[in-house]
């Protein structure tokens, strides 16, 4: 590893349906968190999800990302295919297009392909992520490089 991070924060997400039939759900998201080091990021999408049966879904999501130590903002545009493995697991694979925009210009900082697993580990409370992905980033002249990014969290609702 070249490059190791902790970053840990605190989340509040909020998601709303705004349409749900039998074939495709489309779902406004907001996310908002609180770094240690105080810094923030507020992250609003669209999502739409079409079901192709009950545990197989295909993907389109535009994703707007701001945080605050930064001097841009950012647009990810995501094709992705989500496969339920029973209640408390499930597999992404897809790929991303990642754009940062400021001062009326609009790069495209790098693709992504990438795979996700979620499990849903202790109770209905503790997960965890693990997503392999390879970036083909501006800054390393559009080499393919590899990352894999594990997440750790804890669920707070109402069931």
């Amino acid at each position: 590893f070249r490059k190791s991070f902790l970053h840990p924060f605190l989340s509040m997400k909020l998601n709303r349906v705004l349409i749900n039939d039998n074939l495709k759900t489309v779902v406004f998201h907001n996310r908002s968190r609180i770094f240690d080091d105080l810094n923030y990021e507020e992250i609003a999408s669209i999502k739409r999800m079409d079901t192709m049966n009950n545990n197989l879904y295909v993907i389109f999501e535009n994703i707007f990302r701001y945080k605050s130590d930064r001097d841009n903002n950012e647009l990810i545009t995501r094709l992705a295919g989500r496969k339920l493995l029973g209640e408390k697991r499930e597999l992404s694979t897809g790929m991303s297009f990642y754009s940062s925009f400021r001062h009326g210009r609009y790069d495209i900082v790098y693709p992504e392909v990438f795979t996700k697993y979620y499990e849903m580990f202790y109770k209905n409370w503790i997960y965890y992520e693990v997503s392999p992905s390879v970036l083909w980033r501006h800054e390393h002249n559009y080499r393919a490089s590899l990352r894999v990014m594990f997440n750790l969290g804890v669920v707070f609702r109402k069931d």
